[in-house]
């Protein structure tokens, strides 16, 4: 789930509900996956410095939490997909 949700970021920043819907393409999850796990791994790339966030409170509605890849977390995606073709 988490390269997944990194190569979804390299596209650029992304709001979960995003995500959610866009790592579907990478084919590690079959149909949509649980909300409360695409956050709860989001939080936890964060803790492991592989994203970052911030809240985007312009424009109308609520405010989003959006998600953007660190330098860290495209290091470790690339390590990941050098360690898959090897």
């Amino acid at each position: 789930m988490q390269p997944s949700v990194l190569m979804a970021l390299l596209k650029g920043p992304s709001y979960g509900y995003e995500l959610i819907h866009s790592i579907q393409e990478f084919g590690f999850v079959q149909g949509q996956a649980p909300p409360g796990m695409i956050y709860r791994h989001l939080r936890q790339l964060e803790d492991d410095g592989l994203v970052t966030s911030e809240w985007e409170t312009g424009g109308t509605g609520a405010a989003k939490r959006i998600y953007h890849i660190t330098a860290e977390g495209r290091d470790v995606l690339v390590s990941w997909i050098e360690y898959m073709a090897g």
